[in-house]
């Protein structure tokens, strides 16, 4: 299932329509005067011949229904008026396609990490989809129409056409608009031509270099570049190529049995589906029930997936090998990998811990483990599946549903911020162990989940029960006994590319504010309401690029919140307690004789380390130091198995 929202914010704004293109996209009509003499002059004796394109028995074009929310767009209304705004958009358009498809450039070489790329992708689309196809045409058959006649009016008045977005060349976005709208309209008699040609042991290609080869800049701005011909038909066969994969695996899907999840477990659930799967499918949904609308959205995102495509695939104007299908696929073994010592450890304690919620993260991590496996075996090299944003979005997915298991074992469990509160306890106190730069890395990425923003340099032992278990100082004993009235801290590791994931791409109040850096608040202040309706006005570019700067830091940034292992740290803080839980003397026993497991003992005792660090030092003999204090000492010899050498990279994901 798609992954939803943790919680419903009562504060959603709708993102204002106008916010693509000028705030008044018809100032400039008076420009037309010089050019226009007649309305005779949008005859369709003008057409080009890309619309002029006729499949035989093609189907009647299904007409939307009229509803309050869908504006209706009728040429005989005011036809200079729309197509005026459909030339404005199609200038805007191009400019955000250009945009994207430097992205997929930079990620091809190295710049710009795929999952950003893709992310930022899918935002654009989920932005077109609803802030702009229902204004521009309902359905794919008038978008076809409009796109016609928009042609018309550009090739006849290229100076008005020109001057709406104050900028000179040519664009292909009439031409190419209308020509994927036919195609895709018409998908069903592609499919079944198709199905003939499979009679006959004819087979298109469904290779991405040939389907996708080399163009010069010109000839892919231009509508009249030479073999224009030959890339339409291959553009049809694209268009053929996405549309039938998508649809076989929307058939695969239906075929297979629902798991069978708890609510918390199935939010954790790897789900492939891009936001292209999810347009097409409601589109040959519409296409096949016969009685409803085409939506044109699926356009923009066939447009969109092709050209990045292009991008990413000649970067350099040379042809580039890398297979994105194969780096998703190797991130799935990554993370696989990393999630089975984990399973172990969880199993340890689910067989002697039946009530501690334990059994739901068991779930959780077998259902993820079950997941990429069943991803490495789809062995795909089509165009989709190979298209950078198909794969970028698989990897940004993936990262998503392991980042939220992973602050479950991190962050919802003590394990981890026992260990890192006792390294620091030991490094800043007067035992002075000898500083280990991985758990000095480790202790920044959690500074604020795990240490309340600041790394305490003194009172680690009610630091630590404030910090982990929102516990209240007293005189008393500060141990934490199960069923007692302290109750565990729950402070997740935060991820910006979480939230565009969680909140399906989509401009939500939570994401606006992490683009411009405004404190969000579920109950926004009036002065926060303006803030953000004033961004919202900005120029979806603008908004685009200023989201690429929010995430890319999580990628390539100073604490890579985005790629972070956390199945790997729990691993090497388990190990840690591992080996503290070794230390028995008749003492310690009597504080810990109540630990079920090696893991529970290992933190109970690392309770003992912090009181001892904080309360011993005035007690000592004179000649003595808390170095000399066994208990001391076996907490500093558990951290002696991990790599002095080692830091936070080898525990990022490869992405």
């Amino acid at each position: 299932m798609p992954l939803e929202a943790a919680s419903a914010t009562p504060y959603s704004e709708p993102f204002p329509q106008h916010a693509f293109v000028a705030k008044n996209p018809f100032s400039l009509l008076e420009l037309l005067v010089d050019e226009l003499d007649n309305e005779s002059h949008l005859s369709t004796d003008h057409a080009p011949p890309e619309t002029n394109h006729v499949l035989p028995q093609q189907r009647a074009p299904h007409t939307a229904p009229k509803d309050d929310k869908t504006p209706d767009i009728s040429l005989q209304d005011d036809q200079l008026e729309v197509l005026a705004k459909i030339i404005l958009f199609v200038y805007e358009y191009d400019a955000l396609q250009a945009q994207l498809r430097q992205y997929a450039t930079d990620a091809a070489r190295g710049i710009l990490p795929l999952p950003v790329f893709a992310t930022l992708t899918s935002f654009a689309l989920k932005y077109l989809m609803k802030c702009v196809a229902p204004i521009i045409a309902r359905d794919s058959h008038q978008f076809s129409d409009l796109w016609g006649e928009a042609y018309r009016l550009y090739a006849l008045f290229p100076n008005f056409a020109a001057s709406l977005a104050g900028r000179d060349g040519n664009v292909s976005g009439p031409v190419r608009f209308a020509t994927l709208g036919q195609m895709i309209h018409n998908f069903d008699v592609y499919l079944a031509t198709k199905a003939v040609e499979h009679e006959h042991g004819i087979y298109r290609t469904t290779d991405a270099v040939q389907l996708l080869p080399y163009r010069t800049r010109d000839a892919r701005i231009s509508a009249g570049a030479p073999r224009e011909g030959k890339r339409k038909e291959l553009e049809e066969d694209s268009v053929i190529v996405i549309m039938s994969t998508i649809d076989n695996i929307i058939a695969e899907r239906s075929a297979m049995p629902k798991p069978r999840d708890t609510k918390p477990g199935a939010l954790y659930r790897l789900d492939t589906s891009t936001p292209l799967h999810l347009a097409v499918e409601e589109f040959l949904r519409g296409m096949r029930a016969q009685d409803a609308p085409l939506q044109s959205g699926v356009i923009f995102g066939v447009d969109i997936l092709l050209s990045t495509h292009e991008g990413f695939l000649w970067a350099d104007d040379k042809l580039n090998v890398q297979s994105c299908h194969h780096m998703a696929t190797q991130l799935s073994k990554e993370m696989q990998t990393s999630i089975v010592p984990v399973i172990g450890a969880v199993k340890l304690v689910c067989e002697k811990d039946c009530t501690g919620g334990f059994d739901l993260i068991l779930q959780t991590l077998q259902h993820l483990h079950q997941d990429l496996g069943s991803y490495q075996r789809q062995n795909h090299s089509d165009m989709y599946h190979e298209a950078p944003w198909t794969a970028g979005h698989h990897m940004a997915e993936m990262l998503a549903r392991a980042h939220l298991a992973g602050n479950i074992v991190t962050c919802g469990w003590s394990v981890v911020p026992s260990v890192l509160h006792m390294y620091n306890a030991l490094r800043r106190s007067e035992f002075s162990l000898p500083e280990i730069p991985l758990m000095e890395q480790i202790c920044e990425v959690f500074r604020e989940s795990m240490f309340l923003g600041t790394i305490p340099d003194r009172n680690f032992h009610s630091q630590y029960c404030q910090a982990t278990f929102e516990t209240k100082i007293s005189n008393r004993s500060l141990q934490i006994q199960k069923g007692g009235k302290d109750k565990f801290r729950t402070k997740f590791l935060h991820s910006a590319t979480l939230d565009f994931h969680i909140h399906k791409h989509s401009m939500s109040p939570r994401v606006l504010c992490k683009i411009f850096d405004l404190p969000f608040s579920a109950n926004p202040s009036y002065a926060l309401k303006e803030k953000m309706r004033s961004a919202k006005e900005e120029n979806i570019r603008s908004i685009i690029e200023k989201a690429k700067d929010a995430l890319v830091p999580e990628f390539d940034g100073p604490v890579h919140f985005a790629r972070i292992n956390q199945f790997a740290i729990f691993t090497l803080c388990a190990g840690v307690l591992d080996n503290l839980s070794g230390f028995n003397r008749p003492k310690t026993n009597r504080r810990v004789k109540n630990a079920l497991d090696l893991l529970h003992r290992g933190v109970q005792l690392v309770e003992l380390v912090l009181e001892t660090i904080v309360k011993v030092p005035g007690k000592l003999k004179r000649g003595h130091s808390l170095r000399d204090i066994e208990l001391l000492q076996a907490a500093a010899e558990a951290f002696s198995s991990i790599d002095k050498t080692s830091s936070l990279n080898q525990y990022l994901w490869k992405v």
